[in-house]
């Protein structure tokens, strides 16, 4: 993170009077910041501050948890600095910004290829039975416990996006699952995904000389054509969600 912008977000406050950590305090959660502190800075005067991050650090992190433990409302630490050097504070949260980005990456891949998989079943009960299954059950199975695990272990090896420490924290409010990434993974993503998987079907069908209605189960004349238009929207589903969990969003 630049300097400047590290210097505008975040104040430092060190040994001040009692009187000057709960006016920096008060001043904090009025503007709706953060507040983090370190060892019995927590308790003053004999009031335990509200705060959301408190520090342990001293003799490698093996004193953090006894210097909390003689301050007023003696907790555990939120976070304890093994190395005793505040500069690990930053790789750990380039850490947790990469990992809330894979998660928010991989929960709307997940979303955006259910649409595809959902849409088959809606598509067959709706023509009344006259458009066949795209997606047979062992199919739909695979899908979701095969090759969802693969881009799962990718995205975990995946290395940070560039410029992800130069992004200002999110909102405290700022939910995992919001409404903007369902509508763009149900509403967009999804859309495309299942419009592409049901023409590769359909167009499969169609050009074996299948017509709506014709009958396409086990010991029918187009059961095998059926078949391989099945396993050409099983590849389009594979292939969408591999595209999706290698792009650069979220």
């Amino acid at each position: 993170m630049p300097a400047a912008v590290l210097a505008a977000a975040v104040t430092l406050q060190a040994r001040g009077g009692e009187t000057a950590h709960r006016a920096v305090h008060r001043a904090a959660h009025l503007r709706g910041a953060a507040v983090a502190v370190r060892g019995a800075a927590r308790g003053v005067a004999g009031v335990v501050l509200v705060v959301e991050l408190t520090l342990g650090a001293g003799s490698t992190g093996f004193q953090a948890h006894l210097a909390w433990a003689e301050g007023p409302g003696a907790v555990a630490p939120t976070m304890v600095l093994t190395d005793d050097d505040f500069a690990t504070i930053i790789a750990a949260v380039q850490a947790g910004r990469r990992a809330y980005d894979h998660i928010r990456k991989f929960v709307l891949c997940i979303f955006a290829h259910a649409v595809p998989e959902v849409v088959p079943f809606l598509v067959f009960a709706l023509s009344g039975w006259l458009i066949p299954l795209a997606l047979t059950v062992v199919q739909f199975l695979a899908i979701d416990l095969g090759t969802d695990t693969l881009p799962a272990l990718a995205l975990s090896r995946e290395p940070a996006g560039p410029g992800l420490m130069d992004r200002p924290p999110r909102r405290r409010q700022q939910r995992l699952i919001s409404g903007g990434m369902l509508a763009r993974a149900w509403g967009f993503l999804g859309v495309i995904s299942v419009a592409l998987v049901m023409a590769a079907f359909l167009i499969t069908l169609l050009g074996a000389g299948w017509h709506p209605g014709d009958a396409a189960g086990a010991g029918s004349p187009l059961h095998h054509v059926r078949r391989q238009a099945t396993t050409v929207s099983w590849l389009g589903i594979v292939a969408c969600h591999c595209a999706l969990c290698c792009s650069s969003f979220p």
